[in-house]
């Protein structure tokens, strides 16, 4: 038997349910991001033949490795994309929704 130990504070699990309990929702369960992630997006062969899986949010980078169908490793990680817009932004001096849009614009230095 293989087990994957996840730790986090009792106090947010409980912030988190009372939260999601007074929307009307009451869940058997909490399941971590990276992990429900790779039950929806990865197929069994691909959990099976190994696969990395790698979610970059707002906030949050959330990282899972699959190998022989069961979970490795996970892990989530305080730098998410607005940062790297928050960058983009910063350097390109463009307004944050354009440094944010995933589009690769075209200016010129002395345009901008």
């Amino acid at each position: 038997m293989e087990v994957h130990i996840i730790t986090v504070a009792s106090t947010s699990i409980t912030n988190l349910e009372q939260a999601v309990q007074s929307a009307g929702v009451f869940p058997d369960r909490f399941i971590l991001n990276p992990l429900a992630s790779g039950d929806i997006v990865l197929t069994e062969q691909e959990r099976e033949s190994g696969a990395v899986l790698i979610d970059i949010g707002g906030g949050t980078t959330d990282l899972a490795i699959f190998i022989e169908g069961t979970v490795w490793h996970s892990a989530v990680i305080a730098i998410g994309g607005d940062l790297i817009t928050n960058d983009i932004t910063h350097w390109m001096h463009v307004p944050f929704d354009v440094g944010g849009s995933g589009q690769a614009p075209v200016w010129s230095r002395a345009a901008a």
